[in-house]
């Protein structure tokens, strides 16, 4: 939207100015799309050998961390009674996640909360919605931003 503002104070009306910032934001995911998976080829002999080496608990670990965060918004609303599918509680923020990453914000800059605060509205109440968007940022967010801290802190201690 900045984009858009600036080239509207430039002297373009806001038609022109949000075409170009669509365009440009088409060109830069066309650019990802294609970038991505070429160097993902060009290096995949490596990475699997780098994976290989990932001691098979790490994975186990990560695993159980994502059905965690995942589980963090079902268990919210089931205490707040709301009874809806897990499934569709993890497929919600898996693609709502996904499109924040597209921002180019820290965290989304809170594009993942608006994202899930309009796919749950259909089911749930705003107040609601509001408690349960703030218990699961601190979950998926703050907590293992304060835990990371933490952790570097030590490493950094003993350094």
């Amino acid at each position: 939207m900045l984009c858009a503002a600036l080239l509207r104070r430039a002297g373009n009306s806001w038609s022109k100015a949000t075409s170009v910032v669509a365009g440009e934001q088409a060109l830069d995911l066309f650019f990802f799309m294609v970038a991505l998976p070429l160097a993902a080829l060009s290096a995949s002999e490596s990475m699997l050998h780098l994976m290989g080496a990932v001691p098979a608990g790490v994975y186990e670990v990560i695993f159980i961390i994502v059905v965690l965060s995942a589980g963090t918004l079902w268990l919210a609303l089931r205490e707040l009674g709301h009874e809806l599918s897990f499934g569709l509680l993890f497929a919600l923020q898996a693609v709502i996640l996904h499109a924040a990453l597209l921002t180019g914000i820290p965290s989304g800059g809170g594009s993942a909360d608006l994202g899930l605060a309009a796919a749950l509205a259909p089911w749930v109440s705003a107040p609601v919605i509001a408690t349960v968007l703030l218990q699961w940022r601190f979950a998926t967010l703050y907590f293992p931003l304060i835990i990371s801290a933490l952790g570097l802190a030590a490493v950094a201690a003993r350094a």
